[in-house]
């Protein structure tokens, strides 16, 4: 939101609903392909675990199944099965985000 506030502080309405928009739509696309990049720290731990020898593709085809699996088994809760798979999205966003943050400070820190 402070981005959006400055883009309007300094070149108005239109600029900031463009970078609204573009950050709403960024937001959303991270939304979405979170869970590819959990199912693939998931399946590489699996792998890892049960010292498997697996490509980065079968550890994100077993980590999505499993995370998939999972969120339908959930679903069949009566009440709060579909709110139970609903925060595995969210918790799955909230990894892949703060993963993200913590490897920009990493990358700035080696930089300095």
């Amino acid at each position: 939101m402070a981005l959006v506030f400055l883009t309007w502080l300094f070149w108005g309405w239109g600029a900031a609903l463009l970078a609204f928009i573009f950050l709403f739509s960024f937001a959303g696309l991270i939304w979405i392909f979170s869970i590819l990049v959990t199912g693939l720290w998931l399946g590489r731990w699996l792998s890892r675990t049960a010292n498997w020898n697996l490509s980065d593709l079968w550890s994100v085809i077993i980590g999505v199944l499993i995370i998939a699996l999972v969120i339908r088994l959930l679903a069949l809760i009566p009440c709060v099965g579909v709110l139970a798979g609903g925060l595995v999205y969210m918790i799955s966003f909230a990894l892949v985000t703060g993963a993200w943050i913590r490897h920009g400070v990493v990358v700035r820190r080696a930089s300095i």
